[in-house]
């Protein structure tokens, strides 16, 4: 009979319709058979929250800034770095015993220990475990004086049976429509998106651009298609939920998302958009950044460029345009990538096993 652990997550805000990574590791947890809480510092809006919020009773299961009886639990993760510095200076005043494992997935790790290097000097000592997204955001964190015993690369995980694969090809007289799922802020690199999709509307003007989400940099971007002259070609969806993502993915031909080191240091981790997209059997077009290159090999899943390089994205744009018969194969070895390696089911078997062997 398997052991069941009690386990405390820590999160910003929740519930989050952009966090799905976090909803999955939770529920998955949960179907194990383990007891899981939530600790959030900020409700989330429920107006605008998954399914499967409401079919665990998660709003139940969560403490906005209080505490479940800290006796009780074994496990406490912290999603975020800055959740987990900020437990560490508290636990002992909170009577935590049990094991403290922190995720290190983007922000965290980037911007905040370019503003701040010794942010996490005490959660690097005091922290028993530390769960990276990627190998590029572990080396970091060894540079930054964090135990290299305690570091494992525990990748964020999709449901990939939500984003069922279809093959892509070009209808006669059908638009070819380019698709971006982001948040409007500076490292998804839309900018540079937008002048490279200027040079391929003008030679092909039936191409469409369809741009999902929101975000501080959205009347920023109405500026540049204004100025570009392509307001007929791209079209805004604002925040979609997750089915509504899948149905514009699967409708679409092609995904870009050109992610950027922001000027503040700001990096992604492995954006989980683009494991759907390919997931779903998206051809990708993105940048050597961060640990992308971790999941989108070039000329096979997909096509990386340098980063902010909008002469090299409108080229690998129109070799994609001009050659549809790429399209289907591209696609096929993306699915299998995020399958064997990102599906939620496997990352989660893997995150239990890790679980057990650091308190078992």
């Amino acid at each position: 009979m398997k052991t069941v652990l009690t386990i405390l997550m820590l999160v910003p805000i929740f519930p989050k319709l952009s966090e799905t990574f976090i909803l999955n590791q939770i529920t998955g947890l949960i179907s194990r058979g383990h007891r899981v809480f939530i600790q959030a510092k900020i409700p989330g809006d429920i107006t605008k929250m998954h399914s499967t919020v409401a079919k665990y009773d998660l709003i139940n299961k969560t403490y906005y800034n209080t505490w479940p009886d800290m006796n009780s639990i074994d496990i406490v993760i912290a999603q975020t770095g800055m959740r987990g510095a900020d437990f560490v200076a508290i636990k002992d005043v909170l009577g935590f015993k049990g094991k403290l494992v922190t995720f290190f997935r983007g922000v965290d790790v980037s911007r905040a220990l370019c503003s701040h290097p010794k942010r996490y000097t005490n959660l690097f000592k005091k922290g028993d475990l530390f769960l990276s997204v990627c190998d590029f955001f572990r080396k970091r964190l060894v540079v930054h004086g964090c135990d290299l015993q305690k570091i494992v690369v525990h990748h964020s995980a999709i449901d990939c049976n939500l984003f069922s694969y279809k093959t892509k090809k070009l209808v006669s007289d059908e638009s070819i429509r380019i698709i971006t799922v982001a948040r409007f802020v500076e490292k998804k690199g839309i900018e540079y998106a937008l002048q490279a999709f200027a040079q391929v509307v003008k030679k092909y003007p039936n191409v469409e651009y369809h741009l999902v989400g929101d975000g501080p940099l959205e009347d920023k971007y109405k500026k540049i298609i204004q100025q570009l002259d392509i307001e007929e070609s791209v079209i805004f969806h604002g925040m979609c939920t997750q089915q509504q993502v899948y149905d514009l993915l699967d409708h679409s031909h092609f995904f870009v998302l050109p992610s950027v080191t922001g000027v503040a240091g700001d990096q992604e981790g492995i954006p989980n958009v683009l494991k759907e997209a390919m997931a779903c059997g998206l051809p990708v077009i993105s940048t050597y950044h961060s640990g992308i290159p971790e999941l989108v090999q070039h000329g096979v899943s997909g096509l990386l460029t340098k980063e902010k390089d909008s002469q090299a994205l409108a080229e690998y744009m129109l070799y994609l345009v001009e050659h549809p018969e790429c399209w289907p194969v591209m696609g096929a070895a993306g699915r299998q990538r995020v399958v064997e390696e990102f599906d939620k089911e496997r990352v989660n078997d893997v995150l239990e096993q890790i679980l057990y062997k650091l308190c078992c």
